[in-house]
């Protein structure tokens, strides 16, 4: 993992919702620009949309869920924390 990877997740926890926001708002723009592909082709408007959310795949009718990164990671710090707490605790 490089400084930019490290300061994209640390960011993604910080501001879950704005990331959110900026991966829809760049998922739909490329789903747009594949339907006006389509649509100049010769495709109908209905036909075009479904074709480039195929083209994107399930990632495409995902909406409105936190980045894996924030929907994990709390989880993991806090089992990784109650470890440390038991392993420094005064054995018997």
């Amino acid at each position: 993992m490089n400084l930019r990877d490290l300061f994209l997740r640390i960011r993604a926890l910080v501001v879950p919702r704005r990331v959110e926001r900026e991966l829809d708002e760049e998922l739909a723009f490329h789903i747009e620009r594949e339907m006006q592909k389509d649509i100049a082709a010769g495709v109908s408007a209905g036909d075009a949309r479904t074709r480039a959310l195929a083209r994107f795949g399930p990632h495409a009718h995902v909406v409105g869920v936190d980045p894996v990164t924030h929907q994990t990671y709390f989880p993991l710090m806090n089992l990784d924390g109650r470890n440390v707490l038991r392993i420094m605790r005064p054995r018997s």
